[in-house]
């Protein structure tokens, strides 16, 4: 179980490194494209590396749909200090 958590964790930080741009940006459409399981993994790797208990899988599911959905806009998550936020095509996790 332990082999496969820290496998789970190398395919979330590679799928981080590619999401981003040339400047560092986090974009939305990179993202996307990783399918829900990939990109709920890549969700619960951002709130273990910041300290935060993930939400509920229902709640992962949302904020993964919501990512995946060109059109959604402003604040994707909130908890405590921590926010998603959406600007486009550019994504932004704020503390």
């Amino acid at each position: 179980a332990q082999e496969a958590a820290g496998l789970l964790d190398e395919l979330a930080a590679a799928d981080d490194q590619e999401a981003r741009d040339e400047r560092g940006r986090l974009r939305r459409s990179q993202l996307a494209k990783l399918g829900q399981p990939r990109l709920r993994n890549w969700l619960l790797w951002n709130f273990v590396r910041r300290g935060m208990p993930p939400p509920a899988q229902r709640h992962l599911g949302e904020i993964a749909r919501q990512i995946a959905a060109a059109s959604a806009a402003g604040r994707l998550f909130a908890r405590g200090q921590l926010q998603l936020v959406a600007r486009g095509d550019v994504l932004h996790w704020q503390e």
